[in-house]
């Protein structure tokens, strides 16, 4: 000041003093805000989720919205109309896969529910300057090796403060999720799949919500922040399969991949097990970048899927995988069940049906059930038509299956021979376009015309036409008449089975393993269903009338529900089915 003025401060310690003091009370001041904002409320479950939550003290919950709470505005005002100034969203939801939440640029390090988490702020500084608007959001995002997604939003309409962040920190930290297997010890995971192998112990780990799959699931962080899960999920080889053709019809099944666009790798690890290592070939885009397999025996194979999303996630995801896959042993484990009375079973069950044939289950009746589903994506439709052909059951079945979803829809029907041994299956995807007409995606058709000849299937695509044909085994049972397998494991008919089946999507015969679950809250029958060539779990509940009743799957549960409430859900269904019954589908 002296060499611009001229003056001298009259007082400079004083200066200095008052200075001091003022720094002191702005951060006491401070301090005591962020002490009144860091107290919490109670826990409290948040409905329809298995969230448990503390929310900031004197927030309200939003009676219309319960996974919401806000801060109210000043009695005499609202802000700009709206009746709140500050905002905290809590939601839950479950995938099917990992899927990584680093999805922005400027994605912080953070943790939510004792996970590693990402949080971004939106919009980000630059833009908030450049839109002169105070309002701003935080978000962070955690997601469990398995799948669970749990997000926490702070919406601020006067700017985000230190205090703001430092309140979001407390907050996250007492999120509990109250979902089984989300979030175990590595240990325990490990010993659920019936694996052991070394990993690191960054790493952390989660099991499928039911005890009787032996899977695990293991996830790393780059950075601090969630990218990339592997699967160890033990699976079986069954009626001559090998690991090339699990990893083949999964490529099929899951991918829609053929032979020509992957590229399959395998070699003989010392101690005998064979190890094979599927990947894609070109562009992919698929929340499963890979699958690393590891068989000892028939009865000691694992898949292992590597969840990634970011080339460098894919990097690290597939080291992860190929270090596992090179070291994983297999110990004893009670939810793994024996192989060879597993397959004997299924032959017997299978011989049962054909003997029977469908008739003493679904006897002369036409059945029409309509199912919906909830997915993070949006609702599914499905309606499920199955009557005698022309009446007459000793001509065997046929059927009609519906499949609506946002974007397109499927249609599939078929015929079964009255011994459940013949069948025919046509499926039709088509896409629907922004104007609303729709396009034929994919065409499939799946054939076995005599009882003992093999099984052909055609699949035509924009990538051109594909032709196979394979011989099945005597555990085969086409999949409209796999529903009746179902049934009768799910009512205790027969124990714990293999049997063999197909998908048109898939490019040969694969085999399913059927368990026997306790009833639900209902008292409905429920059976557990796996895939050797994908083994997560869906369960399958079944009515007195041995009709399906509902599916629980990992990421959505499908309900048998009335017409009219899968109208509402999408109102051209029924111009859908009415094209659907033609001789010729438009």
């Amino acid at each position: 000041m002296e060499v611009y003025t001229g003056a001298k401060p009259g007082r400079p310690t004083l200066a200095l003093v008052m200075t001091a003091i003022a720094l002191v009370l702005a951060l006491g001041l401070a301090w005591l805000q962020l002490s009144g904002r860091r107290a919490l409320q109670d826990e409290t479950a948040i409905d329809g989720t298995p969230l448990v939550v503390r929310p900031p003290r004197d927030w309200l919950r939003n009676e219309q919205e319960p996974g919401k709470f806000f801060l109210p505005a000043p009695t005499d005002r609202s802000w700009r109309g709206i009746p709140f100034t500050k905002q905290i969203t809590f939601e839950y939801h479950r995938l099917s896969d990992f899927i990584s939440p680093v999805t922005y640029e400027r994605s912080a390090p953070a943790s939510l529910a004792g996970l590693p988490a990402v949080q971004t702020r939106l919009p980000d500084e630059e833009e908030q300057t450049r839109r002169r608007n105070a309002a701003q959001v935080i978000e962070r995002v955690a997601v469990s090796p398995r799948g669970d997604v749990i997000r926490v939003e702070l919406q601020t309409l006067t700017g985000v403060t230190m205090a703001d962040v430092a309140l979001l920190d407390v907050v996250a930290d007492s999120v509990r999720v109250e979902a089984p297997g989300m979030s175990v010890k590595p240990a325990d995971a490990l010993a659920r799949a019936g694996v052991t192998v070394p990993i690191d112990a960054s790493w952390v780990a989660a099991v499928p919500t039911y005890d009787e799959v032996a899977a695990c699931y293991v996830g790393g962080s780059i950075e601090g922040m969630p990218v990339w899960s592997v699967g160890i999920m033990r699976t079986w080889l069954a009626h001559k399969r090998t690991l090339v053709n699990l990893l083949e019809d999964f490529a099929s099944l899951h991918w829609g991949r053929a032979p020509r666009e992957i590229s399959i790798e395998t070699f003989t690890r010392d101690d005998g097990a064979v190890v094979a290592h599927l990947r894609p070939l070109g562009q992919h885009r698929h929340p499963i970048a890979g699958v690393w397999a590891v068989a000892r025996s028939d009865s000691q194979v694992a898949l292992l899927p590597v969840y990634a999303n970011l080339e460098i996630a894919i990097r690290a995801g597939d080291a992860a995988a190929e270090r596992l896959a090179g070291a994983l042993s297999f110990t004893e484990a009670g939810n793994v069940p024996s192989l060879d009375d597993a397959v004997a079973a299924g032959r017997e069950l299978v011989e049962t049906i054909q003997r029977k044939g469908p008739l003493p289950w679904w006897g002369r009746r036409t059945a029409r059930d309509y199912y919906i589903g909830q997915t993070p994506r949006g609702s599914r439709v499905w309606v499920a038509v199955r009557a005698p052909i022309a009446g007459d059951s000793a001509r065997g079945y046929e059927g009609l299956l519906i499949d609506r979803y946002a974007g397109g829809y499927e249609i599939s029907r078929w015929q079964l021979g009255p011994n459940a041994r013949t069948f025919l299956d046509i499926e039709e995807t088509r896409a629907q376009t922004a104007l609303g007409a729709t396009r034929i995606e994919r065409k499939a058709r799946a054939e076995r015309a005599t009882p003992t000849g093999n099984v052909t299937q055609v699949v035509a695509d924009d990538a051109g036409e594909s032709r196979t044909s394979f011989e099945p085994g005597p555990a085969f049972l086409p999949s409209a008449a796999v529903e009746l397998a179902q049934y009768q494991v799910a009512t205790g008919q027969c124990g714990t089975c293999i049997i063999e089946t197909s998908q048109l999507r898939g490019r040969g015969g694969y085999t399913c393993l059927l368990r026997p679950m306790p009833p639900d809250a209902d008292g409905r029958a429920r059976v557990l269903v796996q895939d050797d060539l994908m083994p997560l779990p869906s369960v399958h509940v079944f009515d007195d009338a041995a009709e399906l009743a509902a599916i629980d799957f990992a990421d959505v549960l499908v309900r048998r529900v009335t017409e009219e409430e899968a109208v509402r859900r999408f109102p051209e269904l029924p111009a859908i089915e009415a094209w659907s019954t033609r001789q010729d589908t438009p």
